[in-house]
């Protein structure tokens, strides 16, 4: 088994929560960070989960800003979460307790 064909967008949209969750989670202080993989083979689902008990936050409930207008005439942030979306199959996200737990799901 080679490598997938959209491995490269696992690891963009990965990249992107991570950072994400790095920059915001916190307030700018230390937090942990689980990340979880796997495969479901009857469902074909290969997916990432990631896993913080920092600030509440869904991104699947967020708008995407004006993302075709050039760089310098866009608010920073909500790139990375808008390249997750389309680059993923499916993208979950539930609170439980004090986790923030968002699930990045492709299908093969």
């Amino acid at each position: 088994m080679g490598i997938h064909k959209n491995t490269n967008k696992y690891i963009i949209s990965c990249e992107e929560i991570y950072i994400n969750i790095c920059q915001y989670a916190y307030s700018g202080g230390n937090g942990k960070v689980d990340i979880k993989c796997g495969y479901i083979p009857s469902d074909k689902e290969l997916f990432v989960e990631f896993i913080d008990s920092g600030i509440e936050f869904d991104p699947t409930n967020t708008e995407h800003k004006k993302v075709n207008l050039p760089l310098n005439k866009r608010e920073p942030g909500g790139l990375g979460i808008f390249m997750c979306k389309k680059l993923s199959d499916s993208v979950k996200y539930k609170r439980i307790g004090n986790k923030n737990i968002l699930r990045i799901i492709n299908f093969v």
